[in-house]
């Protein structure tokens, strides 16, 4: 079996997070955002980049997949940059930026496993 691990220094956009091991159940998808069914309080798609160090914070790719953690049951972890993870409502448009009240970060995703993911386009 495969591992991810998840470490975020502390940072602007999220909460430090030491050093978490996930054992993987599959394949390892990268992308360069996606976007998620149901993650905010009104059920709409959200869309997830990862979030860098560089430039005092940037977009960067991310990576999910089915995992276990500790022997428990299947979940699909999403992780991103050093900063850990943005988030934003699908509708929102323009740049990524901390200052955005419509974003939020957050150093991983743990999701249920029958949670619909889609590559985001552009």
């Amino acid at each position: 079996m495969d591992q991810l691990w998840v470490e975020v220094e502390e940072n602007p956009n999220s909460e430090y997070l030491p050093m978490r091991v996930f054992e993987t159940q599959g394949e390892v998808t990268e992308a360069d955002s996606i976007e998620v069914e149901g993650l905010s309080p009104d059920g709409g798609a959200e869309t997830i980049v990862g979030w860098s160090s560089d430039g005092d914070g940037t977009p960067t790719g991310i990576q999910f997949g089915d995992v276990t953690d500790s022997g428990a049951a299947v979940s699909v972890l999403v992780v991103g940059g050093d900063y850990g993870l943005r988030i934003r409502p699908a509708t929102s448009n323009g740049p990524w930026s901390l200052d955005n009240d419509d974003e939020r970060g957050e150093p991983y995703l743990l999701l249920p496993p029958e949670t619909t993911i889609r590559i985001a386009q552009g």
